[in-house]
């Protein structure tokens, strides 16, 4: 502060004393380290600051030798540090990544679809979903036993498909039976989602009656698995609708999807749900079929569905979960929050939520973005397909164990990604068989698709011989005969997977 003096430290020789360079010279070292401990010391304390301006030594012999000892071990320490340093390294130091294995308590429930006759139903085969010990993609943690399957969308009604999809499917909108064959038969799908939306009271309104007779004709014309959907938002026509085709499909191991069963908006514990929440659960447990818990967005309603299911005795091994299922650019983040959040309650052992997960990327279509002929926003058609890839492989990233989808290129795309993680090899006549047609037309010179089977898996034929198996169904077993050990996908491939397709 001004005003303030500064400390000055004058050493003066006295007068008369004799010289003695050694002498002085070590009594002023010693002097000196003293002053400087005083110093440390006074600086410590709180609010009192000593300034040296300066030592004036006066008739004090300097002590040399030990000065000139102290500059010498000053300046050569710098040069003998530099001597004994490390060189610099060349190249970055090797090291070994350790993968972060952590181990779960719960897994999801295994579900299965769809039931041959030797299990009382008419289905070429059956798929099994579901049975993850760990999160999605993380293979090296745990198991992850089954692929996800794809469905292919069904409508039994035009629901006023855009031009990107007319290509495909133009000449069988009209005809729900035509329309699941052609999806079977020429684009390889191994299960039908066939949506009842005719039945919608705001639309066409068409019986309970007429839909069953849908549904049956559906499970005459095609042979793999099949679920029955109605979304009308009117829960009461919805399960009567469900509640016939439960009938007429009885045995068959369907999926029965209801997507209007509405809960209340404060439900109290114990509060008894809307009737025909429990006649739909009871539709399926007597023709014994799964149901799924459809709450979008909503995990405490998804546990309460399922907890009232189990107790009105419908096993966890024919429930599923739809936590609603929304598109890229409309909130599908919440949505994968969503599946996140119940992938973590189920492997830490909450038995409310591991029921495998469903989702529709079909629903991707709903949003203009899909289909408008917007010149700024790109080529139409690409966008249409990028759309429904893109849901798709979000809800993937998820954990979804099954996907229903809609554009024949889309799926061709998320199955060309599904064999580059799973690519399991077929080695059965039992496993061929899930991917062949199951007609026993014998259009390929056998009497039976078993017998083909055979013959493929024996080198005698060729999966080709098969005249209902569609172009991509005989490129997806061809891949499945002869899978790469193990898979091998190099970086710049992943880029060109969409780019690979016919």
């Amino acid at each position: 502060m001004s005003g303030e003096k500064k400390l000055k430290i004058k050493l003066k020789k006295k007068e008369g004393a004799p010289s003695a360079a050694t002498t002085e010279g070590n009594e002023l070292f010693k002097l000196l380290s003293k002053i400087a401990k005083l110093l440390d010391g006074v600086d410590s304390l709180r609010g009192v600051e000593i300034e040296a301006e300066e030592i004036v030594l006066e008739g004090v012999m300097l002590p040399t030798d030990l000065l000139a000892g102290a500059l010498r071990q000053a300046t050569a320490a710098p040069a003998a540090a530099e001597a004994v340093a490390p060189p610099k390294p060349t190249e970055l130091e090797s090291f070994k990544f350790e993968k972060p294995v952590r181990s779960y308590v719960g897994k999801f429930e295994e579900v299965k679809i769809g039931a041959t006759a030797e299990e009382g139903g008419s289905r070429a085969f059956t798929l099994t979903i579901g049975g993850s010990e760990t999160p999605a993609m993380h293979a090296f943690e745990g198991r992850l036993p089954h692929r996800p399957v794809v469905a292919y969308l069904v409508f039994d009604e035009d629901p006023g498909l855009p031009e990107t999809l007319l290509e495909y499917y133009g000449d069988v909108k009209d005809d729900p039976v035509a329309w699941a064959k052609k999806c079977v038969e020429e684009f390889g799908a191994k299960m039908i989602f066939l949506d009842l939306r005719s039945t919608d009271p705001h639309g066409t309104n068409r019986s309970a009656e007429d839909a069953a007779k849908t549904v049956k004709a559906v499970l005459e014309a095609v042979s793999v698995p099949l679920a029955i959907c109605v979304r009308s938002g009117d829960m009461k026509k919805d399960v009567e609708v469900l509640k016939r085709a439960a009938e007429v499909a009885a045995g068959e191991n369907v999926i029965l999807y209801c997507g209007s069963l509405t809960l209340p908006a404060i439900l109290a514990a114990g509060e008894a749900l809307a009737d025909e929440i429990y006649e739909y659960f009871k539709a399926a447990k007597e023709h014994g079929h799964v149901v799924v818990a459809y709450q979008p967005l909503n995990l405490p309603g998804i546990a309460v569905l399922n907890k009232a299911a189990m107790e009105h005795g419908v096993p966890k091994s024919k429930i599923l979960i739809d936590p609603g299922s929304v598109a890229v650019g409309y909130a599908v983040e919440m949505a994968i929050s969503a599946m996140d959040a119940i992938y973590n309650k189920a492997l830490v052992g909450d038995e409310s939520y591991q029921m495998p997960l469903m989702y529709i990327p079909a629903n991707a279509w709903m949003y203009r973005e899909s289909y408008d002929d917007v010149e700024e926003w790109g080529d139409t058609e690409q966008r249409g397909h990028a759309w429904e890839i893109g849901t798709a492989m979000a809800a993937l990233m998820s954990g979804a164990h099954l996907l229903v989808m809609l554009d024949p290129y889309a799926i061709d795309a998320v199955e060309n990604f599904l064999d580059r993680l799973y690519l399991p090899k077929i080695e059965s006549v039992e496993g061929l068989l899930r991917h062949l047609p199951g007609s026993n037309c014998k259009a390929c010179g056998f009497e039976t698709c078993k017998e083909l089977a055979d013959a493929v898996l024996k080198g005698e034929t060729d999966v080709d011989k098969c005249q209902r198996l569609g172009d991509a169904g005989k490129r997806a077993v061809k891949k499945l005969l002869s899978p790469p050990s193990p898979p091998v996908v190099e970086s710049e491939e992943i880029a060109s997977w969409i780019k690979e397709l016919p």
